[in-house]
């Protein structure tokens, strides 16, 4: 996953992704390779929050 990840970096792309706020292993996971938290929302069928998450490569982040 590590080499994923570099290469992710150098890629004009963008990544979101919605893990379970309960979820603190996929969010420990998000956390480590650099996704931010850009929204949340509840999910009705469950009765928990979903937290939306991005991770822009860096050539997108640097154009903008």
């Amino acid at each position: 996953m590590d080499d994923a990840a570099k290469q992710f970096d150098t890629l004009e792309v963008e990544v979101e992704v919605e893990v379970f706020e309960q979820n603190t292993v996929g969010r420990r996971f998000y956390d480590i390779y650099g996704f931010q938290q850009i929204g949340s929302s509840f999910h009705k069928a469950t009765g928990e929050t979903i937290l939306r998450l991005a991770k822009t490569g860096k050539n997108t982040e640097a154009a903008a």
